[in-house]
């Protein structure tokens, strides 16, 4: 987070104090008024995660009606993923294909800093990047969904279906992304990019630039006859994605 960005007052609180935080200061503004408390969900610079821990507020305070256009459908994606059986609109994700892909950006971009908030949260951040990549071939979010990866690959959390996702795209910049991580200062870094590049991780001391000119060189030859796979880490514990 920049240190020059506005945060709303639901953001400032969760960021500061925590989510029960970020929870009690909507509640308080309820209590004084539901537009009070409409006005802070509706701040344009509120995040995806408060809208996200706040949705049980929601259904209870019957305040969907009042959410603004980006937020209501924010909402309709995370109740179509996680309570399907609920949802009846399966033409969510076509009658809405380009009025969705801003908000999908925005629930990704604005996330991505609280993956790992619980399960629920990471199956929507799953799908959202699914969405993004493989449905609206938006690879400006390649960045943003590698580091949910490097992120949950840290925590020893799950992550193959973000991988899958990632290697979707297919194109050769998906490798230059990862190379770049072979370089970082942090070695879990280094081992999820030789992984990902299905290269040996090297014994120590790790000579990251030659590792990284090695690979580079290596692509530039290679770039006009790779092809990708299609295999996942659903399909190997060693795949070769390309």
């Amino acid at each position: 987070m920049s240190n020059h960005e506005v945060l709303s007052a639901l953001d400032r609180a969760r960021v500061n104090y925590g989510n029960d935080q970020c929870i009690t200061v909507f509640e308080h503004a309820y209590q004084k008024s539901r537009q009070e408390a409409v006005a802070l969900l509706n701040d344009q610079a509120l995040k995806f995660p408060s809208l996200f821990i706040l949705l049980p507020k929601i259904d209870a305070y019957n305040l969907y009606p009042s959410l603004n256009t980006r937020n209501a459908t924010a909402c309709n994606v995370v109740k179509r993923i996680l309570r399907p059986e609920e949802f009846y609109d399966d033409n969510l994700f076509v009658s809405a294909h380009e009025s969705l892909h801003p908000i999908l950006k925005w629930m990704l971009q604005t996330g991505g800093e609280a993956d790992g908030l619980n399960d629920d949260y990471e199956r929507v951040m799953d799908f959202i990047a699914s969405m993004l990549l493989v449905v609206y071939h938006d690879k400006s979010m390649l960045p943003a969904v590698l580091d949910l990866i490097a992120k949950r690959y840290k925590q020893a959390h799950y992550y193959h279906n973000l991988v899958w996702a990632y290697f979707q795209v297919h194109d050769p910049y998906v490798l230059e992304l990862v190379a770049e991580r072979l370089l970082s200062p942090e070695q879990e870094d280094v081992e999820l990019a030789c992984y990902l590049l299905n290269l040996d991780y090297p014994r120590p001391p790790v000579d990251k630039q030659q590792l990284y000119d090695n690979f580079h060189q290596w692509l530039e030859e290679n770039t006009p006859y790779l092809y990708f796979t299609g295999e996942s880490m659903q399909f190997s514990s060693r795949p070769v994605f390309c």
